[in-house]
């Protein structure tokens, strides 16, 4: 029917159907240029900066300085560590350095497995910039740990890396020719990613390089958190009724992942109601402090806010609680490291949901079908999840002192 009042309008009004014509034709022909350019860049691309394939394994014994980049989000970097400690461990005396951002640095500010971190922005001149600085370096290895922009990405590890200096990526099959110029390494994993969590993606990596076989057990988590976030994680419990405590997080660092604030209200009130004795501590980012300030408001007892100045103090306070709410953030992967379990408020707007729940803890995962964000779950819906999720940890165990 639209179809049919279209072409009767069309044969009405044809100066209105030619201008229809033209627009398309001249959005057809701008889309041609563009993929010609960008076809005729990467054959530049090519021959300046003449990367070769170079065959793996590597071996680890001639390789003295590495750069990975990783100059994204807080949870990547989360994800990241246990692949440079996987290297590390395989040469202890290996040179790690890391391109991060100034957002996920804190997480490696006190790793003492990571021996220069070079803090850099997310904008593309920026990062070109720095990466150039670190040329003199003269890394015999870049892992090339930030998966989307892949042009940019291959930029940066050549502007980091000399000529001699095997550039890693993962594999692109459907451009693997166009983004050859930029690696000599691309490591198979497209059918790996589809079901695991990219705490193993970039373990994968880390292994095939250095011809070692995957092997789960050989993931270590560990994250360096300063004395004086766990004296402040202390003296906060100190303050508060001993027992058992659910960390609720209220901060996300994305509009689709986002939970209006009456509902973390109406989740609190249902949680308070059915369970007498767990005790609730907000943490949010410094920004949004006073939003949980808003919600504990609403009761008198038994829920707390806990004002961490960076993600180690949330580090150290989650290393000590017994179960984590929260959206899908880096405090799930935070959750994963020190062993406790998440219940995880995720939205469909990524495409894997494998690669970004919890890994290796228990954990039960929310979502609503065909919803690209977080508030369509209902309250009603996190409070039953908690309640079954609660009863299969901690059913007829006793609770237990801060």
């Amino acid at each position: 029917m639209v179809i049919w009042m279209h072409r009767r309008l069309s044969l009405i009004n044809p100066a209105k159907n030619k201008f229809f014509m033209a627009e398309k034709f001249f959005k057809s022909f701008l889309k041609k240029i563009e993929t010609v350019l960008r076809n005729t860049s990467y054959i530049l691309y090519r021959l300046f900066f003449r990367n070769k394939k170079t065959d793996v394994p590597l071996d680890i014994n001639k390789i003295n300085k590495i750069l990975v980049l990783r100059y994204d989000k807080i949870g990547d970097m989360i994800l990241t560590l246990p692949a440079i400690d996987f290297i590390k461990r395989l040469r202890p005396e290996i040179q790690i350095d890391i391109l991060c951002s100034k957002h996920n640095y804190e997480i490696i500010k006190y790793d003492s497995r990571i021996d220069n971190k070079y803090i850099s922005e997310n904008k593309a001149f920026k990062l070109l910039k720095d990466a150039l600085k670190l040329k003199k370096n003269k890394y015999d290895v870049v892992f090339s740990f930030v998966f989307y922009k892949t042009t940019l990405a291959g930029l940066i590890s050549n502007f980091a890396g000399c000529k001699k200096t095997i550039k890693i990526s993962i594999l692109h099959r459907e451009r693997e020719k166009i983004y050859s110029a930029f690696y000599n390494i691309f490591v198979p994993s497209e059918d790996f990613i589809e079901n695991k969590s990219m705490v193993e993606v970039l373990f994968f990596i880390a292994n095939y390089v250095f011809g070692y076989d995957y092997d789960l057990k050989n993931i270590r988590q560990k994250i360096y958190v300063s004395e004086e976030s766990f004296q402040k994680t202390t003296k906060f419990l100190n303050s508060i009724p001993k027992g058992k405590f659910i960390v609720l997080n209220l901060s996300a660092g994305h509009p689709m992942r986002t939970w209006a604030l009456e509902k973390y209200v109406s989740l609190l009130e249902l949680l308070l109601k059915e369970f007498k004795d767990l005790i609730f501590v907000l943490i949010s980012t410094p920004k949004d402090y006073s939003k949980s300030i808003a919600v504990a408001s609403n009761f008198s007892e038994r829920v707390f806010c806990y004002g961490s100045n960076s993600i180690l103090d949330a580090a150290a306070l989650i290393s000590r609680c017994n179960l984590v709410i929260s959206p899908d953030t880096s405090i799930v992967h935070l959750s994963s490291v020190y062993s406790i379990p998440v219940l995880g408020l995720y939205s469909l707007y990524k495409t894997n949901l494998n690669n970004w729940t919890p890994f290796n803890v228990p954990n039960k995962i929310l979502f609503v079908q065909n919803s690209k964000t977080i508030n369509n779950i209902l309250p009603e819906s996190v409070f039953f999840a908690f309640k079954t999720f609660y009863s299969e940890l901690f059913e007829d165990k006793q609770p237990e002192n801060n």
